[in-house]
């Protein structure tokens, strides 16, 4: 599975044999966190190309396990889990 937060559109436009204005429509869509495969399709991304792509890659999530507030500093401290579960 191809993860889609993790390419550039060259390369996603390479393991999908899609064009790569097309790629560079999706990854920027991807980064803006807009669900490409629900609902309205990116502009300027052919159908034809998300129905090759939907098989093929997904947007991994994290979720927010715990959160603590740092008595040393002004930062918080997550504790996130992947989509697999584990913790990290």
């Amino acid at each position: 599975m191809i993860a889609l937060q993790a390419e550039t559109p060259d390369s996603l436009a390479r393991l999908a044999s899609m064009d790569v204005s097309e790629a560079r429509r999706v990854v920027a869509a991807v980064h803006r966190d807009e669900d490409v495969f629900l609902g309205v399709p990116p502009r300027g991304v052919r159908r034809v190309s998300l129905e090759a792509l939907r098989p093929i890659s997904h947007v991994p999530t994290l979720a927010r396990v715990t959160e603590q507030k740092s008595l040393l500093d002004p930062f918080r401290k997550l504790l996130l889990a992947g989509a697999d579960g584990r913790s990290f």
